[in-house]
């Protein structure tokens, strides 16, 4: 069986797809798996597919390329309508996914409903919990109790130079430890005050310099601006 997934909005949230697709590839290792991303995330993870004999899925202007043999199974972690439509239209047998707009009702063939812009998990879990139901709905093993383990994306040598040159007009050497508080609009967003305590728990873990990563939103901004001032 060729199963395809599709996590087809930002890098974000593809990266926190990303504990799915190895759960899909741990619980499926003898069939094809292909991932459908945007070609600018593609690249951007394509040291983690390679690994994982994972296939990329052609992608252009939010619509799937039909240039692979068709899948058996589809898992939408996330889609434009469009691309619901096109699983349907080609015919892929299983269509399985979160139930929640109205394209998912019409062309899923399975799913499962989650209320993600309630924000109560990690959007990893959410989506680990997708591809899990997807799994034992296939009659197929899935390893998954609540939590994940933490993943390594192979490094590209070039790629590396370029973040060592960025980090080193930052001051930053050595361990550091990266936070994104911006986000899209399509689910809650923490507090600032609930950000500080969050990036104090983690430093005292991990006691490393903190990066703040600010998104291209006027929102974003202000937020990286309010949690500069909040922190020492």
């Amino acid at each position: 069986m060729k199963v395809l997934a599709l996590r087809m909005d930002r890098l974000g949230d593809v990266l926190m797809s990303l504990p799915a697709i190895e759960l899909l590839r741990k619980s499926l290792p003898d069939n094809e798996l292909a991932l459908a991303v945007k070609p600018e995330v593609a690249e951007a993870i394509r040291p983690y597919l390679k690994s994982r004999s994972i296939q990329e899925w052609p992608v252009r202007n939010g619509q799937l390329e039909w240039t692979l043999a068709r899948p058996q199974a589809a898992v939408v972690l996330n889609a434009a309508p469009r691309a619901y439509r096109q699983l349907f239209t080609k015919r892929v047998p299983v269509r399985f996914g979160m139930y929640s707009s109205l394209p998912s009702f019409l062309f899923l063939t399975d799913g499962l409903r989650q209320r993600r812009s309630r924000a109560d998990r990690s959007e990893a879990i959410y989506n680990a919990e997708l591809v899990a139901s997807f799994l034992t709905s296939q009659g197929k093993p899935a390893d998954f109790a609540g939590e994940y383990s933490p993943l390594v994306i192979p490094e590209d040598e070039n790629e590396a130079a370029q973040a060592g040159r960025v980090l080193q007009e930052l001051g930053v050497s050595g361990p550091f430890l990266v936070v994104h508080p911006g986000m899209g609009g399509s689910a809650l967003n923490l507090s600032v005050e609930s950000y500080v305590k969050l990036i104090r728990t983690a430093q005292r873990q991990h006691p490393f310099p903190l990066v703040l990563s600010r998104g291209p939103a006027a929102a974003d901004r202000e937020l990286t601006e309010r949690l500069s001032q909040a922190l020492p």
